[in-house]
């Protein structure tokens, strides 16, 4: 079901259809998590995102591994520092909600992906 008839919530997880893409921005079918804040979800015709993968590589302190489960069928990687503001007819299928700890882990990691940190 493309396009959710509800705003999307921080923290959920959509498949997003990442094309057209250029040089090394993310391509093609992919899930991706929201972390736009949900008051500015319910206004905008956009929401601003982090791109996940399924090649998880040691964990840094800006990504969030998510095992098989939890919410993804198989374990995936959250990059905070691969953003993008996309519009919201991009949002395919939803697949899940990140857990409290999760949303904690994804805060830090963006914090020090973007220079946030204290």
């Amino acid at each position: 079901m493309p396009y959710p008839e509800q705003p999307p919530k921080r923290g959920e997880i959509y498949w997003v259809d990442w094309s057209p893409s250029r040089g090394s921005e993310q391509r093609g079918h992919r899930p991706a998590v929201v972390i736009s804040m949900d008051s500015f979800n319910r206004i905008m015709p956009t929401v601003v995102v982090a791109a996940m993968t399924t090649k998880i590589k040691p964990a840094y302190k800006v990504t969030v591994t998510c095992p098989a489960g939890s919410p993804l069928r198989e374990a995936g990687q959250i990059l905070a520092f691969q953003l993008m503001t996309i519009d919201k007819t991009r949002l395919d299928d939803y697949m899940g909600v990140l857990d409290a700890s999760q949303i904690e882990e994804l805060n830090a990691a963006l914090r020090m992906a973007w220079g946030l940190s204290d």
